[in-house]
């Protein structure tokens, strides 16, 4: 009896050790959304909104086109080139950015709300070609959000839409309309209060993109239609036929509206947010020395920024010892400038680098076994003594990595071997060059004399 009264006390208590929730946390698959809905409905509005609230990565054809080009990567200096010669930008290729931007390392940590794909073209791919390409990421999405509205609703909202020709922005009827009035109370304020010339060159510049918007062909009403028809015919049917979570909100609401609706679902659910690494120095803090001591350190910092009165972050297994060096097989010691509080665990980083990489993804340096320090075993003996196999059996019992030096030395040898005959082949043909110039020089020379002769 006394056993039976032990195992329901022990089925009342919680078991779950801390090691293992956070390890499960680390595990966790973060939360993944995609949206769908027809042409005009608040997608990407809803996206961003989205990606603001639950801290999860926006993936948006526009914004990864415009941030390829502002920081000038070999894709972005081919995107401008594409440009400069007035042609599109081919589909294959936006694909191929949206796909590494899904593979990319921050995207396995935070998630990702994706609302440029399935796309209407199908020069690239099919509809049901990318209906599969979604399903089969690494990242599936955990959820389908489906905006709906009626045709006539959104037909004239997409007929309303004016667009600024330099700056690429949509502005809705109301929203253009607004601007424009508050332009012109701004009018009659400045001739009644005579406000300062910068107000008025601010005045001028907001009323020359006033002036400046434009309809643009595609969002003319036939148009419109023609596009949210298209849509119907081919992509309505993936909402109906889909294993994933399917959320179906009102087009008709505000921007504001869809974003709470989502995420008092999502709330419901129980479903948490992705934990975010909060940096604990700023610069206008007072400078620690490097030479602190390691507690001292850990003490300041622990009371550092932290998110709620009276919580202090706590001392992980780390340290002071990097994260991402010992992953990478070293032992550096952590600056006080480079601290983080992940959790409730506070970790110290060594170098600008590697507290971009961590804040990246930091999943990937604390999953187990790390903490491990690393161990380098060096195996020497004579020929046919069994080295190599000696190496690999280790390496595949402990998950270490084998350095052969014969393997790593092997190519810079067949390099220098390579160029060492390239050098003997130009020198050869070289002196065979001059060798025959300087032969033909004195049979001419002979020659010569014999016509001399003759003559």
């Amino acid at each position: 009896m006394a056993d039976v009264g032990q195992a329901e006390v022990d089925g009342l208590v919680d078991n779950l050790f801390e090691d293992e929730a956070e390890r499960d946390t680390l595990l966790a698959k973060p939360t993944c959304f995609i949206i769908l809905g027809r042409p005009g409905v608040g997608k990407t509005t809803l996206a961003k909104n989205i990606s603001e609230s639950w801290k999860c990565i926006l993936i948006d054809d526009t914004d990864l086109l415009n941030m390829h080009i502002k920081n000038q990567t070999k894709e972005g200096l081919e995107l401008l080139s594409i440009l400069s010669e007035g042609q599109s930008i081919p589909e294959d290729l936006v694909l191929q950015l949206i796909l590494a931007r899904l593979n990319s390392p921050d995207i396995e940590h935070y998630g990702y709300v994706l609302s440029c794909l399935p796309c209407l073209s199908e020069e690239c791919l099919k509809i049901p070609d990318q209906i599969e390409l979604i399903k089969n990421l690494k990242l599936s999405p955990n959820f389908i959000i489906n905006i709906k509205c009626a045709d006539k609703d959104l037909v004239q909202r997409l007929s309303g839409l004016k667009q600024h020709p330099v700056t690429g922005q949509l502005y809705s009827t109301e929203e253009w309309k607004k601007f424009s009035k508050k332009e012109e109370n701004k009018d009659q304020e400045v001739e009644e209060e005579e406000e300062e010339d910068d107000q008025d060159e601010e005045k001028e510049l907001q009323q020359d993109i006033i002036d400046q918007m434009v309809w643009t062909p595609e969002n003319l009403p036939r148009n419109a239609s023609i596009r949210i028809n298209m849509y119907k015919d081919t992509l309505d049917y993936m909402t109906e036929h889909n294993p994933l979570y399917l959320l179906e909100l009102d087009g008709n609401n505000t921007p504001e509206e869809l974003h709470l609706s989502v995420m008092t679902r999502l709330v419901s659910m129980a479903l948490k947010r992705v934990s975010v690494p909060v940096p604990l120095h700023h610069p206008d803090d007072e400078e620690l020395p490097e030479s602190i001591d390691t507690d001292d350190l850990l003490r300041i910092m622990s009371s550092s920024r932290t998110v709620a009165p009276g919580f202090r972050w706590r001392r992980s297994r780390w340290g002071r010892t990097c994260p991402v060096a010992l992953k990478e097989g070293k032992i550096f010691p952590g600056k006080p400038e480079f601290s983080v509080g992940f959790q409730d665990k506070l970790y110290i980083l060594s170098s600008q680098e590697a507290y971009r990489k961590f804040v990246t993804n930091p999943r990937r340096y604390l999953l187990p076994p790390m903490p491990r320090p690393p161990c380098k075993v060096s195996i020497v003996g004579p020929r046919r003594a069994g080295k190599s196999t000696m190496c690999r059996l280790l390496a595949q019992h402990y998950g270490a990595v084998v350095l052969d030096v014969e393997e790593l030395s092997q190519p810079v040898l067949s390099k220098a071997e390579q160029e060492k005959l390239d050098k003997i082949r130009k020198d050869t043909t070289q002196a065979a060059v001059e060798k025959i110039k300087l032969q033909m020089k004195q049979d001419g020379k002979e020659n010569l004399g014999k016509w001399g002769e003759f003559l």
